[in-house]
């Protein structure tokens, strides 16, 4: 189990990956999806975040929360095991609780990891 991968992560950052994760389509470039997010989390923390803030510190951190899964990813294929990377939102993706909703995991269940 590896906890470590996000320690730089401040709490909002980990508040965006949960919003992306549990917000529906991580593709999603629409103002709207952002504006919800934005004010979600301006509502959890009590500070004023704009949707372009938070739409442009995703595209910071995505790459190295993608980069993450795909590792997952490489290590069970590699190993045949899952490897416990815990993720920003504070679960790993093996032990995800809302895998179903979980806009980084698939229908099946796998994982999806975006190429950008």
């Amino acid at each position: 189990f590896e906890s470590d991968q996000f320690s730089d992560f401040d709490e909002v950052d980990k508040a965006l990956v949960r919003e992306v994760a549990t917000g529906g389509s991580i593709k999603s470039e629409n103002e709207s999806v952002w504006s919800d997010r934005a004010e979600r989390i301006s509502s959890e923390f009590g500070c004023r975040v704009t949707p372009s803030q938070i739409s442009k510190r995703w595209k910071t951190i995505a790459p190295r929360v993608y980069a993450a899964i795909r590792e997952n990813n490489s290590a069970k294929e590699k190993s045949g095991r899952k490897r416990q990377i815990e993720m920003p939102c504070g679960n790993t993706c093996s032990s995800c609780p809302s895998r179903s909703a979980c806009a980084f995991h698939d229908s099946d269940g796998g994982l999806v990891v975006q190429s950008r």
